[in-house]
């Protein structure tokens, strides 16, 4: 299976994070504040033409980092079907790449579902605090992947 990644529109995301992160909820809960900002980008895992993966990029800070640069990397979702197949790892490694060139982030982070914490330690993130339930979407834990340690 060949995968390619590249950017798209904010609303090439929504049907899968409808479909993967808000399944029967309201589509607006898959309008996420930021999606249309300056500096935000998306990125999607293509197939056969078929978006089969997204990740959204914003710049956005921790409060615990408040005077560091930082990015979030949000709405992460891969088709059921491709799940389990490196999709998911290569999309996050793209986001990386081109984070670090479009922002020059100190550090990126993310929310995740527990369900995912392997994936997220297993490229290089670390936990930060203990999970946390998001209502009515369920239990996530924050991750951090520090990019540069100077000030």
């Amino acid at each position: 299976m060949k995968v390619e990644i590249t950017s798209i529109e904010v609303s090439k995301c929504y049907p899968l994070r409808h479909e993967m992160l808000r399944r029967g909820k309201p589509l607006e809960t898959c309008y996420f504040d930021g999606d249309n900002s300056e500096g935000t980008f998306h990125l999607g895992a293509i197939v056969d033409k078929e978006i089969i993966g997204i990740i959204s990029v914003y710049e956005k800070d921790l409060t615990q980092f408040k005077n560091s640069k930082g990015a979030q990397f949000r709405g992460i979702a891969v088709a059921s079907k491709h799940q389990r197949k490196g999709v998911a790892s290569k999309l996050i490694n793209c986001a990386e790449k081109e984070t670090k060139k479009r922002m020059n982030p100190k550090y990126i982070w993310l929310n995740g579902r527990i369900s995912a914490n392997n994936l997220y330690l297993g490229i290089g993130f670390d936990l930060i605090g203990d999970p946390f339930e998001i209502n009515t979407i369920g239990i996530h834990q924050r991750f951090i992947k520090m990019i540069s340690y100077d000030n």
